[in-house]
C-alpha cells in the first residue's frame, strides 16, 4: 500500500503549488518553491501515485488526505493532527477539473508551469523537482504525468539559451529515462517470476 503522506506536507505542498501557479511570482519566489518540493521529496516525505491506472477508490482516498483544522492541536478542536475528508473541488487534495487527479499529479502538474517562466534558474529548479519525483522510490510517476514531465523538460531544453541551461535539462531527461527502463526491466523481470510461479504450481 501507498504510504500516505503527511497532513503538515500536503499543507506545505499545496502553499507551494500556489506559488509556482500565481500570476504575482517572482522568479526567487518560484525559485525557492521548487526548491523546498526537492528538498521534501528527497527526502522521502513525499509519497503518492500521479497519472496511470489508479483505481478511483485509491484516487478518492489520496484526495481526503487534503484538509486539515486551523488550531494545530489535532484534539476535537483541530490542526494538523486531524484530517478532515473533503470533496471540495477547491481542496488541495486535486485542481477539481477532473474530480480524480490524485495529489501527486495535482503536484506535477504545478511544477510544469515553471517551464514557461523565462527565468533560467527557475527551469533548472523545475526540472530537478521533477527528477526528485520521478526517481523518488516512494512516488510513482506514470502515462500522462510522466509524459507530461519529459516534454516540460524537452521544453527547457529547447527555449534555454545558455549552453549550461541545456546540459541541465539534457542531464534531466537522460536520468528521467532511465529511470523509467529500469523500472520498465524491474517489472518485466517480476512479471516472468511471477508466470514461473503460475507454472511451477499448475503442474
Amino acid at each position: 500500500a501507498m504510504e500516505p503522506m503527511h497532513p503538515a506536507v500536503i499543507t506545505t505542498l499545496h502553499a507551494l503549488c500556489m506559488v509556482i501557479s500565481s500570476d504575482s511570482k517572482t522568479p526567487k519566489m518560484a525559485e525557492l518553491a521548487l526548491e523546498c518540493i526537492s528538498i521534501l521529496t528527497n527526502g522521502r516525505y513525499v509519497s503518492g501515485v500521479a497519472g496511470g491506472r489508479m483505481k478511483l477508490e485509491q484516487q478518492r482516498k489520496m484526495s481526503e488526505l487534503t484538509r486539515t483544522d486551523a488550531n494545530g492541536d489535532g484534539k476535537g478542536r483541530g490542526g494538523l493532527g486531524k484530517v478532515v475528508p473533503s470533496s471540495n473541488p477547491a481542496a488541495p487534495g486535486h485542481d477539481g477539473r477532473d474530480g480524480g487527479l490524485s495529489f501527486l499529479g495535482y503536484v506535477v502538474e504545478s511544477i510544469t508551469r515553471a517551464s514557461d517562466s523565462s527565468s533560467e534558474v527557475v527551469q533548472g529548479g523545475m526540472a530537478k523537482a521533477l527528477l526528485s519525483i520521478m526517481t523518488c522510490p516512494k512516488c510513482g510517476v506514470h502515462e500522462a504525468a510522466m509524459l507530461q514531465a519529459v516534454r516540460s523538460t524537452f521544453h527547457v531544453y529547447l527555449v534555454s539559451k545558455t549552453t549550461a541551461g541545456k546540459e541541465l535539462a539534457k542531464r534531466t531527461l537522460v536520468d528521467m529515462l532511465k529511470c523509467v527502463f529500469n523500472r520498465m526491466e524491474a517489472y518485466d523481470i517480476i512479471s516472468r517470476d511471477q508466470e514461473a510461479t503460475k507454472k511451477d504450481i499448475g503442474k
